[in-house]
């Protein structure tokens, strides 16, 4: 995994005032040593460490692992109704399939 995000996410939480003790929580880390390691890159956090993180620094996970726009993310309302757009026209296909297709 590539680092860069250790660093952006060290200037986030300066900018933002954050301690790495305060983000142990939020990546699921128990000790002090632990989130170390991920930011000295000696280990590596989880996906979902890495979305809480952002999350919690009110960023998206694409900006934290490879920079862009920080403010740059997608609506979860948007995300949502894409969602249920395609489970809708998933069980369209499913039932014209059905419909043409008789199984004995």
């Amino acid at each position: 995994m590539d680092t860069d995000w250790i660093k952006r996410a060290k200037k986030l939480m300066t900018e933002q005032g954050v301690s790495q003790n305060d983000i142990m929580p939020v990546m699921g880390v128990k000790s002090s040593g632990g989130i170390s390691h991920y930011f000295t890159g000696r280990n590596e956090p989880t996906i979902k460490a890495l979305n809480n993180l952002a999350k919690y620094l009110n960023v998206s996970p694409q900006y934290l692992l490879y920079g862009g726009d920080k403010n740059r993310e997608v609506n979860g309302k948007l995300l949502s109704l894409c969602y249920k757009k395609v489970l809708d026209l998933n069980k369209k296909i499913t039932l014209v399939y059905l419909k043409t297709n008789k199984f004995d």
